[in-house]
């Protein structure tokens, strides 16, 4: 049998390395070039089961079309498969043409610059910087936005220390410079 069947001289195999079971011919996979541990029927390709419960072999697997199409037919599809591809192509070379260039880079700063800031949908029509812009409006945005509430605040709290307020230091309670300290401001 060696002699007549392709598959045993393929991977020279000898009858006595071949387990049959269930109609099946169980080989080591490792024979086979294959790198997961276990057994493989030479003609289905399912792998053996350790309790040995497999069912009947089916025999060799066949490719085939599952519908009958007419030559015209595949011919439409192929071309239709082409021009699905050379799309495909096309917008994959944009996107690597695409990149984070100083340009881009610039564009997408004077943006952050802009008061009030505009959504990244309004300020970018597509590509790198729109992605980019979604980017930072989600998670710098809001941290940056907190930033500058916390900056006037402490303006704020300078311009009226710079005034004259100042913490008593005993009670804690601001006071105004131009009152006097024993009167309460409320």
């Amino acid at each position: 049998m060696a002699d007549t069947d392709p598959k045993l001289s393929r991977y020279v195999l000898s009858n006595a390395e071949i387990v049959h079971e269930n109609s099946h011919r169980f080989v080591d996979t490792r024979k086979l070039g294959l790198r997961k541990k276990g057994e493989c029927c030479l003609d289905c390709g399912n792998m053996r089961r350790a309790d040995g419960k497999n069912s009947q072999c089916k025999g060799e697997t066949q490719i085939a079309l599952r519908e009958n199409y007419s030559n015209d037919e595949l011919f439409a599809r192929a071309e239709n498969a082409e021009n699905l591809i050379k799309e495909l192509l096309a917008e994959n070379e944009a996107l690597r043409s695409e990149m984070l260039t100083p340009q881009v880079f610039l564009r997408l700063v004077d943006w952050l610059r802009e008061e009030p800031i505009r959504s990244a949908t309004a300020a970018f029509t597509a590509g790198i910087e729109r992605q980019i812009a979604y980017a930072l409006e989600m998670d710098v945005l809001p941290e940056i936005k907190s930033l500058r509430i916390k900056l006037a605040n402490s303006e704020q709290e300078n311009q009226r220390l710079r005034a004259g307020e100042y913490i008593c230091l005993r009670c804690g309670l601001r006071k105004d410079a131009d009152k006097p300290a024993g009167e309460v401001p409320f």
